[in-house]
């Protein structure tokens, strides 16, 4: 704005000093001044370090006139950056968990087998009137908690596969 009223001013001046001059010259042109303001702005915010220009000056499209201190946004980057590696690090595998449980569920499995044999062979003593019938319920109780073990054990594969697709799915949204 004042900048607008400078020019103003300087033109009145020059023409009042012309109009008062006895050298009667013939203009080959006369007019209106007119500027047009232009707002420059930075991309990124910060502390301005160095501004190279003057009032006047003639710019060119992009051209570089100062320098700001992007300290700020550099580090922001960077800890959104650490941010991104860290959720990546919390992401949990399950894949040692389950090697576990399904190391559990065969050596359950082997156990079953040998009950079962010993159930079948308890079944022909019985038969035979070589042992009673308590020691084969006894084999037979003992099948049956080995076989709800494992259900137990394939059940804690399931929701720890579940649970742990849940936490990452959870940690990889925060990372979108």
């Amino acid at each position: 704005m004042f900048t607008m009223f400078k020019y103003f001013f300087i033109t009145c001046l020059i023409i009042f000093c012309t109009a008062c001059n006895s050298n009667k010259k013939q203009f080959d042109a006369s007019g209106t001044f007119e500027s047009n303001e232009v707002i420059v702005s930075s991309q990124l915010g910060g502390q301005l370090l160095s501004f190279n220009i003057e009032e006047g000056d003639t710019l060119t499209k992009d051209e570089t006139v100062g320098k700001i201190d992007s300290t700020d946004v550099d580090l922001q980057k960077q800890q959104v950056q650490a941010t991104i590696q860290s959720l990546q690090e919390k992401t949990t595998n399950v894949e040692p968990q389950i090697k576990l449980l399904q190391d559990q569920l065969s050596v359950q499995q082997t156990q079953l087998n040998n009950l079962l044999k010993n159930q079948q062979r308890f079944k022909n003593l019985v038969a035979d009137g070589a042992a009673t019938q308590k020691q084969l319920d006894d084999i037979n109780t003992q099948v049956e908690e080995m076989k709800k073990q494992m259900q137990v054990t394939q059940q804690q594969i399931n929701v720890q596969r579940s649970n742990v697709g849940t936490q990452n799915s959870s940690i990889l949204s925060q990372k979108k």
